[in-house]
């Protein structure tokens, strides 16, 4: 079919005559550009030890699997997950714990040596693990947390909801996971509700077992280099996958939540402004959807 087009387009400008000027974004290209990284380390960059009693994505049929039926779940039953399956997850997300991410830390932040990895730590609100206390808890990623404890707990005293880091017992010794001790009522609803209004009100955080702040100091790494505003992104997106795959192998559902408030987070584990949330992530017991089947 021929159609006849009459009359001349009518352009606003003409890019050619009168180009647009965004006078921010040559600034930005060039402060983001990918330079090579310097290893200001003599020989080999150290791996990071991994215990392997974890033994996480060893069996390459059941992580192709995971990884291709995993789904970001609408709803959550809430129900508690055992303290096998929780910790399962947060050994995925540990350098210490898994071999693929130990692999891959050095691509992050830093020189390329992957000593200032890494950058991204957990606050969470735990709702629904058999054994654990309702509440607020800190997960520091590194091995070595000790400068970083001082850091955190340095802030936390500071700040209006004061609290001490209490180490929870008798998780393995590459976790490092601390309970807020002194916030809060200890109601489960109280730290449900909280958990929920920091992530937009979505029903999702109040119904799953766990909720996770990804904290990251925003501002420290950025003055460091521009481009480390891209790399915490990446990690957390890797982290979350990592995290997705981990809980569907567990039987478990999570998803990622990509609205939440970054003052009120940052508050209610009173580590702000040092410490920025860029993502927040949910795990539990999830509602199967019936929408849709999988072709094994």
């Amino acid at each position: 079919m021929k159609i006849n087009l009459q009359g001349d387009a009518n352009c606003v400008f003409s890019r050619a005559t009168d180009p647009v000027v965004w006078p921010y974004i040559e600034a930005i290209e060039e402060a983001t550009k990918i330079r090579p990284r310097k290893n200001t380390q003599k020989g080999k960059i150290e791996k990071i030890p991994v215990d392997t009693k974890f033994s996480l994505f060893e069996d390459k049929n059941v992580l192709r699997k995971a990884v291709r039926m995993r789904r970001s779940v609408l709803d959550f039953q809430p129900k508690d997950i055992s303290k096998k399956q929780f910790v399962s997850c947060l050994a995925s997300i540990l350098p210490a714990c898994n071999p693929i991410l130990a692999e891959h830390c050095k691509n992050f932040l830093g020189d390329g040596t992957g000593r200032n990895f890494p950058h991204i730590h957990f606050g969470m609100w735990i709702t629904g693990v058999q054994g654990m206390k309702n509440g607020r808890y800190f997960l520091l990623r590194n091995q070595d947390c000790g400068d970083d404890l001082l850091r955190v707990q340095h802030k936390m005293a500071q700040g209006e909801n004061t609290s001490e880091l209490v180490k929870v017992p008798g998780l393995p010794e590459e976790i490092n996971l601390f309970y807020c001790e002194g916030i809060g009522s200890g109601e489960v609803s109280e730290f449900k509700k909280e958990a929920s209004g920091n992530s937009c009100h979505q029903k999702i955080a109040e119904d799953c077992s766990v909720v996770i702040a990804m904290l990251s100091p925003v501002g420290e790494a950025i003055g460091l280099e521009a481009r480390n505003y891209a790399y915490m992104h990446w990690e957390a997106g890797f982290l979350g996958q990592l995290l997705y795959v981990q809980a569907y192998q567990q039987g478990l559902g999570a998803t990622g939540m990509g609205c939440f408030l970054d003052e009120e987070t940052a508050a209610a584990f009173a580590v702000g402004p040092d410490y920025t949330p860029i993502y927040h992530f949910a795990f539990g017991v999830m509602v199967k959807d019936h929408r849709f089947s999988s072709v094994e």
